[in-house]
């Protein structure tokens, strides 16, 4: 029969061992890793001048997981962890958001000043249209400017019933100085012999005939030549 005081002694020894070996069995390690790489990325995409708040809570919350780590308290470290990556993907978000907020607010303007600047070609070329359309119509400087016929005329210095008749103002023609001459005989005694100041009448009721008439007959004078 066994001994009751070696069994007590044998049962004792076994529940020292079992405690001492489930003292020993290792705690589950908690990897930073993770949560690390997420503030990284988030620093890197600008998150720590786009979304400083969210950024500075990821960081923080790693490095209370890494005091916690190391202080044991790994329970805890696993939520810090927890609330880093959250912090840090929320960062990443808004940040994310505020940059394709930009790049719309860039192209807008670029849309707009792309319009602006398309509308003041069209207003320029309208305007240069414009100005080509009433340069068109307005007469050149260069163009001579017909006198309106007059129905009598005043003999200058050194003229002749030749030159008379060549004036714009009366037939634009030489050659009808006969028709000069014959409406005012009653002043001119000799064709070549006129005086400045005389008034002169120009008669404006010949036909087509009557003047070809004076023309045949000024050509066919030894006068004016």
């Amino acid at each position: 029969m066994a001994n009751p005081i070696y069994v007590l002694l044998q049962s004792c020894a076994v529940a020292v061992v079992a405690v001492l070996c489930f003292g020993c069995v290792p705690t589950a390690r908690v990897d930073l890793a993770p949560a690390r790489a997420l503030v990284d990325r988030a620093y890197v995409a600008g998150a720590s001048r786009l979304a400083a708040e969210e950024y500075d809570l990821a960081l923080m919350t790693l490095k209370n997981a890494e005091v916690q780590i190391r202080s044991g308290d790994t329970d805890l470290a696993r939520e810090s962890l927890r609330l880093s990556r959250q912090y840090s993907l929320e960062a990443l978000a808004l940040t994310s958001d505020i940059k394709q907020k930009r790049l719309r607010e860039l192209r807008a303007q670029r849309a707009l000043r792309e319009s602006t600047e398309a509308e003041l070609k069209a207003q320029r070329k309208r305007e240069r249209m414009r100005q080509a359309t009433v340069s068109q119509q307005l007469p050149s400087k260069d163009a001579v400017k017909v006198p309106r016929p007059v129905n009598e005329i005043q003999v200058g210095e050194g003229e002749t019933l030749s030159t008379i008749a060549g004036r714009p103002e009366v037939y634009a023609d030489p050659l009808l100085w006969p028709l000069v001459y014959k409406a005012n005989r009653d002043q001119i005694k000799d064709p070549r012999q006129i005086f400045p100041g005389q008034v002169f009448l120009i008669p404006r009721d010949k036909t087509e005939e009557e003047k070809e008439a004076a023309r045949d007959e000024a050509r066919a004078s030894t006068l004016f030549k």
